[in-house]
C-alpha cells in the first residue's frame, strides 16, 4: 500500500506594507464617522457608540452612517465623503 501525502501550505504572495496613516493629536473638534457596514447589528452598537460621544465627548463630531449595500461590498461614494469630511472612522462589523 502506498500513502501519498500532499503539503496544503502552499507559498503566499508577497506582500507590500501600507503604513497606518498619522493621527491626530487630538480629536476635539474633528467629524468621526461611526460605520454600519451592514453586518448583523453593528448599527444597534454604532448608534449607542453616537449616544456615547454626545453625552461624554461633546467636542467630538460623532456621525452615525450606514453604507450601501452588504458589508461585503464597498461603498465608493461612502468612503469618499469620509475621506473628504472626516477625521477618522470607526466600522461595525457586528457581533
Amino acid at each position: 500500500m502506498t500513502v501519498r501525502a500532499l503539503n496544503p501550505m502552499g507559498y503566499p504572495p508577497e506582500v507590500t506594507q501600507v503604513h497606518m496613516a498619522e493621527r491626530f493629536d487630538t480629536l476635539s473638534g474633528r467629524r468621526v464617522y461611526l460605520v454600519d457596514a451592514r453586518f448583523d447589528d453593528s448599527d444597534i452598537f454604532m448608534r449607542q457608540m453616537e449616544a456615547w460621544f454626545r453625552e461624554n465627548r461633546p467636542d467630538i463630531d460623532a456621525r452615525y452612517v450606514a453604507k450601501r449595500g452588504i458589508y461585503t461590498q464597498p461603498d465608493p461614494e461612502l468612503f469618499a465623503r469620509i475621506r473628504d469630511e472626516g477625521a477618522a472612522a470607526v466600522v461595525g462589523v457586528g457581533h
